[in-house]
């Protein structure tokens, strides 16, 4: 079956940055990663979603029918590790059985992945609506807690260049062209209202950290760009990025903000750098048809 790269148990706050341990570990002690024949292509599928749904599954579907040749290697990449799907596997393994257990796998890791990341949307909704009470007598302190779950949820998402960069030192030794298709979901945190942020910026003990806190983001990098695009141009990587369209929660109380838009900045500047292409989608699997064959 698929090959984890680590059979530790999951914690609900793993982050890339352990990831890159185990998929190190992981070409250092495993010899069938490529095929001893030259492959034709070599894919790194990275899933970002929030949350698993059937258009994932649709994805995996396409994917592996329709595009995954014989010949080809492919290295999946759930919000938790890494999975090889060696030739081997893939040809002792019949094709109904591999593509319900990546659906397992994939909904499972990135349920685990979400969980934390929805724990704070989750306080974050409970400190704007706390916010919206007209007697609330502590917006100083509640803006303080938003301003520190923002930092959480940053701190969740950030990427880590040294990933992208061992990721491409281990295919600059491939033989055949290598391709990183990425789906990552747009990302939306809650705000107060207009009524709301008015009635806060006339506030005069909290007008500059309500600007601040919820209408600023971060100018953080979230990764080193031109090292990321220099590691992927000298393994002759090219990169496509899938900005995947999220489901937006309604409510009376509240605004969603984008929260991911330096996300897409940084990985729309590495497709166009290393021949990529950049997409906003709503159906990964009709993304992915697009990258693949370049028609709708």
């Amino acid at each position: 079956m698929i090959s984890p790269m680590k059979e530790d148990e999951m914690k609900k706050f793993f982050v890339y940055g352990m990831v890159i341990l185990s998929f190190l570990a992981f070409f250092s002690f495993t010899g069938d990663v490529f095929a001893e024949e030259a492959a034709f292509k070599n894919y790194v599928l990275m899933f970002q979603p929030l949350e698993y749904n059937t258009r994932l599954g649709d994805a995996v579907d396409y994917f592996l029918k329709e595009v995954l040749k014989p010949e080809d290697n492919l290295l999946l990449l759930t919000p938790l590790k890494p999975y090889n799907f060696s030739q081997k596997t893939r040809q002792t393994t019949p094709l109904e059985k591999l593509l319900q257990v990546t659906k397992d796998v994939l909904k499972r890791d990135i349920s685990m992945a979400g969980a934390t990341y929805e724990d704070i949307i989750r306080q974050m909704e409970v400190v704007v609506r706390t916010l919206t009470e007209p007697d609330t007598s502590q917006p100083k302190h509640l803006t303080a807690q938003y301003s520190h779950l923002k930092e959480s949820l940053f701190n969740l998402r950030k990427m880590n260049e040294k990933f992208f960069i061992d990721l491409a030192g281990v295919y600059k030794q491939a033989k055949g062209e290598t391709h990183i298709i990425i789906l990552y979901e747009k990302r939306m945190r809650p705000i107060p209202n207009r009524q709301i942020m008015e009635r806060l910026r006339a506030d005069a003990e909290v007008r500059y950290e309500v600007n601040e806190v919820f209408e600023t983001e971060s100018t953080k990098e979230v990764m080193n760009v031109e090292t990321v695009i220099q590691a992927l141009k000298d393994a002759g990587a090219k990169l496509d990025f899938v900005y995947m369209k999220t489901k937006v929660r309604q409510s009376r109380d509240m605004e969603l903000k984008e929260f991911s838009g330096d996300i897409y900045n940084v990985f729309s500047k590495i497709a166009k750098a290393t021949g990529g292409t950049v997409m906003i989608a709503s159906r990964a699997a009709a993304a992915l048809k697009k990258l693949i064959t370049g028609k709708k």
